[in-house]
């Protein structure tokens, strides 16, 4: 978003610098050098242009405290939304149009509860009076659940709740008492809890600017938001300034090597992947690439990795040839005496095992390939777009 800074000087001359959001300290080191406040009681934040992806928090912040923020907040939660998925998107709209959000603090604190208000994948009444039953919110006998109308439970429960059904979750805005990550005046980690895999610095092809941070996979909105920011007719006319991911292992270079579209599924692939699982991304991509020179990766072997994560084994506990051992005599159900458990040279056999597989230890636990197939899209960029669709 464009927010101007403006600040009083003792002439009562009003000194303004427009700056775009979210910004690095550099950035607003040198939109500070412009407006140079004196008293920074004189200084304040007024956003004079809001284009976001959610039109309602556009709406909220345009008309909100006279649009005057403190430009460490604002900025934060700039930054925050860039980590929002699409789904949470949706449901912040959703929470703000019932006008629960009262403040910069709040708004910033609602980012980081967004999940706890939903029941993702549900969308009727149906699948509501499922999930209820199922997960025991409404008692029923075993021997009278097969006769059990689920789309009137699920009525009775959203009219019970005052939920609302979303394109992709059901909503309920209830009266919890939520932590506060933010308590207004120290800032939480900004990733914390984001689902957002990949960030991408675009900026003009040729250009001196420093660009813009954009989160990955970009929405048709964000598309046409980042061309009128850069100035560009079509989104291929920007240049890939810089990327940024949660993900550990991948080689930045690599990415800034890649193509959008090949961004864009990479992030897309992450986020298929439950984050119980990315632990074990990062040992499969350790796995794959340890020893190699970046210089001959592409960004379609971090595609591999998380297409082909069930065809790894990950022990994340194991550290040790002996630990390896041990878990490999536990896990065969060998009968064998506790006298001769005594005698047994687990290092011994935790190598021999480990050479037979071709596992190897990583930073994030023992990691080998199983005999699940391997699907290898290679470099082609072709073949990525077709996974993509």
């Amino acid at each position: 978003m464009w927010i101007e800074l403006q600040a009083e000087h003792p002439s009562a001359q009003e000194i303004s610098s427009e700056l775009y959001l979210p910004a690095t300290e550099k950035e607003i080191r040198e939109a500070m050098k412009v407006i140079n406040p004196y008293d920074r009681q004189d200084f304040h934040c007024l956003v004079t242009q809001c284009d976001l992806p959610i039109p309602e928090l556009e709406e909220y912040i345009n008309c909100s405290s006279g649009n005057r923020y403190e430009l460490a907040e604002i900025n934060f939660l700039a930054e925050r939304l860039t980590y929002l998925t699409d789904y949470q998107q949706e449901v912040m709209a959703y929470i703000l149009k019932t006008g629960t959000a009262s403040d910069m603090r709040n708004l910033i604190n609602l980012t980081y509860h967004l999940d706890h208000f939903t029941l993702q994948g549900i969308t009727n009444d149906e699948l509501l009076g499922s999930y209820c039953v199922t997960t025991g919110r409404i008692e029923v006998p075993d021997n009278l659940i097969e006769f059990i109308d689920h789309r009137k439970v699920g009525l009775h429960q959203r009219i019970q709740d005052k939920g609302q059904y979303l394109d992709h979750a059901y909503v309920v805005i209830g009266d919890y008492k939520l932590t506060e990550p933010y308590d207004g005046q120290t800032f939480p980690d900004v990733m914390q809890g984001a689902a957002i895999p990949i960030k991408v610095k675009l900026k003009p092809i040729n250009s001196g600017d420093d660009g813009i941070w954009l989160r990955q996979p970009l929405t048709k909105r964000e598309e046409e938001l980042v061309c009128s920011k850069l100035g560009i007719k079509d989104i291929e006319d920007a240049q890939i300034a810089d990327v940024s991911c949660l993900i550990q292992g991948f080689d930045r270079e690599v990415l800034k090597e890649a193509c959008l579209v090949e961004l864009d599924t990479l992030a897309q692939t992450i986020q298929k992947i439950d984050q119980r699982d990315w632990l074990t991304l990062e040992a499969v991509i350790q796995y794959e690439t340890q020893g190699v020179n970046p210089g001959s990766l592409h960004v379609g072997d971090y595609y591999n990795c998380g297409l082909n994560l069930k065809c790894y084994d990950h022990f994340p506990e194991v550290r040790t040839q002996a630990e390896y051992g041990r878990r490999r005599m536990e896990t065969a159900g060998a009968n064998i005496p506790d006298m001769a458990q005594r005698f047994i040279d687990y290092t011994a056999l935790g190598s021999e095992k480990i050479a037979a597989e071709k596992g190897r230890f990583t930073d994030y636990g023992y990691i080998c390939r199983n005999a699940n197939e391997y699907f290898d899209v290679g470099e082609n960029e072709e073949t990525i777009q077709q996974q993509q669709l």
